[in-house]
């Protein structure tokens, strides 16, 4: 799909990890994290989900300046 995103691409483990070691959430980094976002309403036109085929590591998280928010990476990322 091309367009805008309603949510940008974005790693839910590097929220997770930015939580930190005395927090019970950290732990979730160690296992493979899924999650589901739900649009009770969307346009007519849209509605696509993109899913990329990536595992950032600290190091991509860095260079993308995304290591405590997890958003948002840049097209380049994505589709190299």
């Amino acid at each position: 799909g091309t367009g805008t995103f309603s949510l940008d691409p974005h790693d839910d483990v590097a929220q997770v990890l930015r939580a930190g070691d005395d927090y019970e959430l950290s732990a979730v980094a160690h296992n493979t994290v899924a999650a589901l976002n739900l649009y009770p309403s969307m346009p007519e036109n849209g509605g696509n989900l993109r899913l990329w085929s990536h595992k950032p590591t600290v190091a991509d998280r860095k260079s993308q300046g995304v290591e405590t928010t997890g958003y948002p990476y840049s097209a380049a990322y994505l589709e190299a």
